[in-house]
């Protein structure tokens, strides 16, 4: 047991399944139109993004009847905890070569999954990316994924060493993980350093999607819909990684979590005078 807010979407396949069911209202994200999954169930933990709430003191004291090794119940740390959902920090769209005062220092953003291999360590890498004002009734992942100066998708998660979280109540070691989202200059300034570019004043949503297995890479298919193969080696060919699309076809599982903010412009702006 932990006290941790459950994640909002998480999807999975495995075992025989032969086609898979788009649950675009519910915020699952498909990475094809093919899914064709066969053979043994291979990714038994699923992976899930998990949050620190607060915990009353009725609660520390049931954690600690329930478990003598603790005295508070387990929690995910709190360093760079940004809740999800609305960030009510004044966020502002700056004048060119000028950055917001008030942009975020380091956001950490954690996530379980329990599969381990036969030595006891995690057996799976997990890996993330964002998405800015993603619809999934009007845009592919991919076509999405945003900030990738302050996280990047191909790098995976860092194990989290706290004792806050050493001693879960009931079950086997969840195998912590987090994502830094920080720039090079130690701050992450939503509305004015997309990878350089600055967004529409405005709201924006921005979702990150945490899976367990690398992006999914389709596979180059000719006029007829048949893979294409390498003449030399019969091997076959593939088109680039897509990023921000889990990989159910090798047995992915997948969270998201989202915030929403508004960057503002005007007189009501803090902004500094150096760029991001």
């Amino acid at each position: 047991m932990t006290f941790a807010r459950r994640p909002r979407t998480r999807c999975t396949a495995g075992g025989h399944i032969a086609a898979a069911t788009i649950l675009l209202g519910a915020g699952c994200i498909i990475p094809d139109h093919e899914i064709v999954i066969e053979g043994v169930f291979t990714n038994p933990g699923a992976v899930r993004i998990v949050e620190r709430i607060p915990v009353g003191e009725d609660a520390d004291l049931a954690c600690k009847d329930a478990s003598d090794e603790v005295n508070t119940c387990p929690q995910v740390p709190a360093a760079g905890h940004l809740p999800s959902g609305w960030i009510p920090t004044p966020l502002c769209v700056c004048p060119e070569g000028a950055s917001d005062a008030l942009a975020f220092g380091e956001v950490r953003v954690y996530a379980e999954d329990p599969d381990t291999d036969d030595d006891g360590e995690a057996k799976d890498d997990l890996f993330a990316a964002l998405l800015l004002d993603f619809d999934p009734f009007l845009h592919e992942p991919s076509d999405r994924v945003a900030y990738r100066n302050y996280l990047q998708p191909d790098r995976p998660a860092e194990r989290v060493v706290s004792s806050e979280y050493e001693n879960v109540i009931g079950r086997a070691d969840p195998q912590l993980r987090f994502f830094r989202i920080v720039g090079s200059s130690g701050l992450v300034d939503l509305c004015n350093d997309n990878e350089g570019s600055k967004l529409s004043p405005g709201i924006h949503s921005l979702k990150i999607v945490v899976t367990d297995r690398p992006w999914f890479t389709p596979v180059l298919r000719d006029e007829t819909g048949e893979p294409v193969r390498d003449p030399d080696t019969g091997d076959l060919v593939y088109l680039p990684q897509l990023v921000g699309h889990p990989d159910l076809a090798a047995g992915a599982t997948y969270d998201t979590m989202s915030w929403v903010f508004s960057c503002g412009e005007g007189e009501e702006c803090a902004c500094n005078s150096v760029g991001p």
